[in-house]
């Protein structure tokens, strides 16, 4: 018992030292006065707009991207490895899910939406010219 009661009286004494002690109420310094913003120059009320330094345009380009005949291959060959088989994958998703809702679209009346539908999306897929999206 008399090492709490010991404890808390030089607790208690801590305390109250740092109390007494406190911080200092001394006033608080002058502050110097702000100094002055250097003046303005004139505004401008419109100013003009930025112009980019004319350089000399070059008669033809040394990357050629386009085929003789007109054909973009890089574009050509897209569409063969990618775009045509992903098409054609969602032509036959889009013909499954028509047929297993043909129920309800036929009850509500909009099997000529999903035809057409398809009926785009099949042109999409096999008429369109390689390379034009």
């Amino acid at each position: 018992m008399q090492r709490h009661a010991v404890a808390r009286a030089l607790i208690a004494a801590l305390i109250g030292a740092l109390a007494a002690a406190g911080p200092a109420r001394a006033a608080p310094p002058e502050l110097a006065p702000a100094p002055e913003p250097p003046p303005l120059g004139p505004v401008v009320p419109n100013p003009p707009p930025y112009e980019y330094p004319a350089y000399p345009v070059k008669a033809e380009s040394t990357v050629d991207w386009y085929a003789p005949d007109g054909w973009h291959y890089p574009a050509v060959v897209g569409d063969v490895i990618f775009v045509r088989p992903l098409m054609f994958a969602g032509l036959i998703g889009g013909g499954a899910l028509f047929v297993a809702l043909l129920p309800v679209s036929a009850a509500t009346c909009t099997t000529h939406e999903w035809i057409d539908t398809l009926r785009d999306q099949a042109a999409f897929t096999f008429e369109r010219p390689l390379g034009a999206f």
